[in-house]
């Protein structure tokens, strides 16, 4: 007999073997043949278990000491017969005591293993998420400690594998094939109900933590499994399985040696294993669980009373379930453990402190009067969005599992809300999914806990990691679990019926946020099929199909119009990805509210400050976000002049300009060519723009005889005219052929034309122009200007008002300076990277909007960019690009990002020698060297004040002036 099994032979448990009498026995042969089964099962895996600790150094005990302390935690709560045998049958003991040895293999990690799992998509992507320890892991190294960098990223993979460990029994019998083959009775082997029996110590008690598998929890177990003619109640044997491994607390689990020895990096750990050290004495018996714990800190005292909860949650649960399971023989499978744990001597041990785990206690009414303040919940229609993005994720979350079961083409996702708020008897708003659903454990531990939202809880971050690791993506946008009081708002009764697959059909009725709820089961026979939709869609949801339906009675009639849900909806669903319908009582058609509109943006609207005008003459170049980034979607506008229905940056006699204003007059062309500046820094040049319109009339046109300026300057007016195309044409040749063709009809006006319009023309000057044209009575139109609009939304749902920030005062604070003019956004954001939303998802922090706004701005840099090179030699499309470029400062940081992509259009204004000049990057770097200094009287220096400067540093030179550092602008031109 070897060192394991002769540990296990002396435990009273393996000892009720021999105590076996009746029917609970069996042959001679056959019981050796189990006690050897259970013998060498412990004799095989007794290294291994000792070999945990070179994965989890820092966890507790988990060899073979714990599984003797948990047979004897058993062996003492089991209830007995009067001559002090168990009630259990030979077969029955046996798959306790296999239960037992193996419940915590799967902690066992070769060193082939380790790695494999370390190079697996599925581990990275895990390790991926675990921001906070891989920081850590990193600043250790950059501080030269290499092994506490190891212990980290050790510790992580630990966690890994507890997390995994329930489900790792049978890769463990796989690979031990000859250990699995013992595991029989009489030719019936039962590998499979001890490898069920391991698992469940990882499962929920009364039902399922897994949504893949309704039958993943203890109450599914079977109670009679016959192996031969041996009756086996695994789900009794399970409760007592995790009941003995779960009051197995006390110091045999943390030797005080081996703690000296641990360099602990993980302060759950340290707190764990101090627990432990703490517990000097336990009492477990068939009626008391009982501890004896002084505790040396409040942070143990405050450890060991969170732990006792559960050890309670878990007493709880199995007395119920087992109280409730119908069997023939109570006696045999009854446990009469407390249904709590005596803590009387849990204390402090030093008396001067009070023992107590002491913590503000809430005002449950003040705190949801605040929490459902018009501070935080201004409108009373956001209750609408709230219950839709509930709905979405639902349907998200079935979704990618109905995916994983490869049944994404069975499942339709689909939301319907009813709107019967003109119903003079009962006012309501209902909201129905066919997603997910609760179960009984969710309504208890989520819906019903203000602040606890399961979309941020370690199980569903579980089942987000482990479908990632299969290439589906999960993401919610449900962030605090605070959105559905906003019911209350407009509501003062809430019905919610809801059902998730393998679970009752349950239905809660709310008479207010702060009164007791009511929940009832709901009777029917569920859908056999997890995922399949049935063909009526009104028959979807509960009470047959998973699902929940919320009904909202209102507590007044809606002050808003008819159809006011419809139009509700429409406007937060911006980009989702489910279909949404609405019906009314008043409205015959269903109102279908697409997905993806953002996405599928065909001809959005241009934001124009002033000039309405200009509107048909525009045409968007749009730019698909999630191009450019993974997890931003929708699209965005680069608004220019169209030209037979494509966007082109010139059209006729209107001119887009870099600063996103668009101008129409029969003699004018503004634009930034039209201003250069004199090198003494004084007015502007003399001729710039009537250059510019010589050089825009064909050599034919010019060799006309017409030799004087004014003559040139009024031929190019005409042949302006004469190429515009669309509603203008007519009024542009009218407006213009008489002033233009015939210079006396301005003396019959009164006008001099070499007074003030060729003087005008000849400065540049708009304002003089425009005075000009009116003194001539020529037509002209104001100047446009478009402004840039940025709409945000997060997971399909929009922002509304497409606030981003949020000042202390309250007050919403629109996203400023986050696209160049010109330029409509529409952004979603999606997945893990993407910002986060407020408490109630009217805005999202400065921090997380700037990096939402900075991955925008890139999108359009680098539209722009692309589109210039695809129009690569045209002087039109070479102009635009050097005016969009050089009035990027709203998304400098963006631009500045990009600079490789935009750098052939960048022009910067400087003096150099005296001499007037527009340079390159590469010229500017070249002609400065290392500083450049802006503004003053030095004969070399920067004129123009560009969003490129504000990119740089700054800093002092030896003569104390500030000068700006170009190392940075030179390190990215050369990446």
């Amino acid at each position: 007999m070897g060192q394991y099994d002769a540990i296990i032979c002396e435990t009273e448990l393996f000892c009720q073997f021999d105590r076996l009498t009746g029917p609970r026995t069996v042959p001679a042969a056959d019981l050796i043949h189990l006690k050897n089964v259970v013998l060498s099962t412990a004799a095989a895996i007794g290294p291994h278990l000792s070999d945990i600790r070179l994965t989890f150094p820092q966890y507790t005990d988990h060899g073979i000491q714990h599984l003797c302390n948990v047979a004897d935690k058993i062996h003492r709560f089991l209830p007995k017969q009067p001559d002090g045998g168990l009630w259990l049958n030979a077969v029955e003991l046996s798959c306790l005591w296999l239960g037992i040895l193996l419940h915590d293999i799967g902690m066992y990690v070769t060193p082939a293993e380790k790695q494999a799992t370390l190079n697996s998509p599925e581990y990275q992507s895990y390790a991926a998420r675990d921001r906070d320890r891989a920081a850590a892991a990193s600043k250790a190294r950059a501080d030269g400690k290499e092994l506490t960098a190891r212990a980290i990223e050790d510790a992580q993979l630990a966690e890994y594998y507890r997390r995994l460990h329930p489900d790792r029994v049978q890769h463990y019998l796989d690979a031990h094939a000859d250990l699995a083959t013992t595991l029989q009775y009489k030719q019936v082997r039962f590998a499979g109900e001890v490898v069920r029996l391991c698992e469940s110590h990882g499962w929920g008690v009364r039902e399922s933590n897994d949504p893949r598998d309704g039958d993943r929890c203890v109450a599914k177990l079977p109670t009679n499994r016959r192996i031969d003619n041996m009756r086996v109640n695994l789900q009794y044997l399970a409760c007592c399985l995790r009941l003995g491994d779960i009051v197995d607390f006390d110091q045999s689990r943390t030797p005080l040696a081996v703690y000296e020895d641990i360099d602990f990096t993980e302060e759950q750990s340290v707190l764990e294993w101090n627990k432990h050290l703490s517990v000097s004495g336990w009492d477990v018996d068939e009626h008391r669980v009982m501890y004896d714990v002084p505790c040396t800190k409040p942070s143990y005292y405050v450890a060991v009373n969170e732990f006792l909860d559960w050890v309670d949650h878990e007493l709880r649960e199995c007395r119920y379930l087992l109280d409730a399971a119908p069997r023939g023989d109570e006696e045999a499978y009854a446990l009469r453990l407390a249904h709590i744990v005596d803590r009387r001597e849990v204390r402090m041990a030093d008396p001067r402190y009070v023992a107590g785990g002491f913590r503000f206690q809430l005002e449950y009414d003040e705190i949801l009067r605040l929490l459902m303040d018009k501070s935080l919940y201004p409108d009373d229609t956001l209750f609408l969005r709230e219950l839709l993005q509930n709905s979405l994720d639902a349907c998200r979350y079935q979704k990618a599992l109905a995916d994983e079961a490869g049944m994404g083409d069975k499942y339709i996702p689909r939301i319907e809300v009813w709107d019967h708020s003109d119903d003079p008897t009962d006012r309501r708003v209902v909201f129905q999914d066919n997603g997910i659903g609760m179960s009984q454990r969710q309504v208890e531990n989520y819906f019903l806990r203000v602040g606890k939202s399961f979309y941020k809880s370690p199980e569903f971050e579980m089942e987000r990691q482990r479908l990632a690791g299969r290439g589906i993506h999960l993401d919610a946008c449900s962030q605090f679990g605070i959105g559905f009081l906003s019911c209350f708002l407009g509501g003062d009764k809430i019905e919610v019926e809801t059902r998730r697959h393998d679970c009752d059909t349950l239905r809660v009725t709310i008479t207010g946020p702060g009164k007791f709820f009511l929940i009832e089961r709901a009777a029917g026979q569920q859908h056999a099929v997890p995922f399949l939709s049935p063909a009526d869609p009104a028959a979807d949801g509960p009470a047959l199909h998973a699902g929940t339906r919320v009904t909202v009675h209102l507590r007044q009639a809606p002050k808003s119009r008819i159809g006011w849900v419809a139009h509700t909806i429409s406007r937060f669903a911006a980009n989702q990805d489910i279909p949404i319908i609405v019906l009314s009582g008043r409205r015959r058609t269903p109102k279908n509210i697409p997905v993806g509109r953002w996405d599928r943006l065909a001809k959005p609207e241009p934001e124009v400050a002033h000039g309405s005008w200009v509107r048909p003459c525009l045409a968007p170049s749009l730019v698909r976000l999630d191009r450019h980034c993974d997890w931003l979607r929708g699209s965005a506008a680069v608004w220019l002049l169209e030209r037979n229905g494509v966007p082109w940056p010139t059209a006729g006699d209107i001119v887009a300009r870099g600063d996103g204003r668009y101008c129409v007059a029969p003699a004018v062309r503004l634009w930034a060519q039209t201003a250069r500046g004199r090198p003494d820094g004084g007015p502007e040049c003399g001729h710039a723009l009537l250059r510019i319109l010589i050089d825009q009339v064909p050599a034919a046109e010019v060799a006309t005889g017409l030799g004087d300026e004014v003559s040139q300057a009024q031929r190019a007016l005409l042949c302006s005219a004469e190429k515009t195309e669309g509603p203008d044409r007519l009024w542009l040749a009218e407006a213009t052929a008489e002033y233009v063709r015939d210079p006396d009809s301005w003396r019959r006006a009164g006008v001099d034309p070499q007074r003030p319009m060729v003087a005008a023309l000849r400065d540049g000057d708009r304002e003089a122009i425009l005075s000009a044209c009116r003194a001539c009575g020529v037509p002209t139109f104001e100047a446009a200007r478009l402004s840039s609009r940025f709409e945000c939304a997060l997971h399909g749902i929009r922002i509304p008002s497409g606030v981003l920030e949020w000042d202390a005062a309250g007050l919403s604070t629109p996203a400023a300076g986050s696209l160049p003019n010109g330029v409509t956004a529409y952004v979603d954001a999606v997945g893990p990277s993407a910002p986060k939303p407020s408490s109630n998802r009217l805005f999202v922090p400065y921090d997380q909007s700037h990096q939402l706004r900075f991955e925008a701005g890139k999108a359009v840099v680098r539209h722009v960019s692309a589109l210039a090179r695809q129009h690569a030699g045209d002087p039109a499309w070479d102009s635009w690009a050097e005016c969009l470029v050089n009035d990027l400062k709203a998304t400098a940081p963006a631009a500045f990002a990009e600079l490789a992509a935009i750098e052939p259009w960048i022009r910067m204004d400087c003096m150099v020698g005296g001499v007037y000049r527009r340079l390159d990057i590469k010229s500017f770097c070249e002609t400065f060297g290392a500083t450049a200094a802006k503004g003053g009287k030095a004969d070399t220096r920067i004129l123009s004040d560009h969003w490129l400067l504000g990119c740089l540093p700054r800093r002092r030179d030896r003569s104390g002036a500030s000068v700006v550092d170009l190392q940075p602008l030179r390190e990215r031109l050369t990446q």
